[in-house]
């Protein structure tokens, strides 16, 4: 049985795991700018990510201001249209 003692060690360990991956992303991929002084920033952020949040790379392609209209929509969101689509064509082609 886990004690609030436990869970606590076992969170603390959890964060520092996930501290020492992204670190280890960094120091593989060696992106300059990143400060690995500081390691702890990387508590909560991905290492890979730049911060701007219009990016194309990083960013949600719906909040991107260089796609327009139905390149907007996620691929979840463009596959339901394209199963919709394929129904309505079924259906028509059948009666």
């Amino acid at each position: 049985m886990l004690t609030p003692r436990n869970q606590r060690a076992i969170r603390r360990a959890d964060t520092r795991n996930a501290i020492a991956r992204q670190v280890r992303i960094l120091k593989t991929f060696g992106i300059p700018g990143r400060d690995l002084d500081q390691p702890h920033r990387m508590a909560k952020h991905h290492a890979l990510n730049c911060g701007k949040p219009h990016c194309s790379i990083c960013a949600n392609p719906r909040h991107s201001t260089a796609v327009k209209g139905r390149e907007r929509l996620t691929r979840q969101e463009l596959r339901a249209l394209d199963l919709q689509l394929e129904g309505q064509q079924l259906l028509a082609s059948s009666e």
